[in-house]
């Protein structure tokens, strides 16, 4: 009887020693598994970046866009400032034609016509200059509305990308963490379970 008792506690004691060594082997796999899952999280967080870095130069571009759109105004303005100049300029020079019409009627008229003429033009220069800065400031409006448009939505997309990537991240950090203590209360056990049958009977 005390033959076969021991042989059963050493059958039992091998069993759970093998049993013991297939878990250990299913841990380094879990083990292998949580690897795989921590190097997909490191990928995720540096598309992450990737995407952050992205939303930055995007600014960056906007920034530039509306600086070069200021200075572009202010050399319109500048050239619109110098036909106002000249316009009262001869402004000025008809007053002073205008009062010397008595004593220099005849060359006065002439003046006159010459001047009725150069207005004429430069009239004609000015709604031409500014048509044609209506057209390229009206354009550059339309682009810079088109960018800040693109730019937004770019940064909802970015945005909500990011949201799921981070959601991702939770439910892998959340599946690693379980199945960590899963393996860790499978141990505990088996580790308990084995010092009470090493312990004499």
């Amino acid at each position: 009887g005390v033959v076969e008792r021991d042989e059963t506690i050493k059958k039992a004691r091998e069993d759970l020693i093998n049993r013991l060594k297939e878990l250990e082997q299913q841990l380094q796999d879990e083990q292998l598994v949580y690897q795989e899952l921590q190097e997909k999280y490191e990928k995720v967080c540096e598309k992450r970046d990737s995407m952050k870095n992205e939303m930055h130069q995007l600014q960056q571009q906007l920034e530039k866009t509306k600086a070069d759109y200021n200075a572009l105004s202010r050399k319109w303005k500048e050239k619109s400032d110098l036909i106002s100049e000249l316009d009262n300029k001869i402004r000025r020079a008809s007053e002073t034609y205008q009062t010397n019409e008595k004593k220099l009627s005849d060359e006065n008229n002439r003046l006159i016509e010459i001047q009725k003429q150069s207005e004429e033009k430069l009239r004609q220069r000015d709604d031409d200059f500014r048509r044609q800065f209506e057209t390229i400031e009206h354009g550059h409006r339309q682009t810079l509305n088109q960018i800040q448009k693109n730019y937004e939505e770019k940064l909802q997309q970015a945005q909500i990308r990011i949201n799921e990537v981070e959601d991702e991240m939770r439910i892998l950090l959340h599946d690693t963490n379980q199945r960590k203590k899963k393996w860790e209360e499978r141990i505990k056990h088996f580790s308990s379970f084995m010092t009470d049958l090493q312990d004499p009977i």
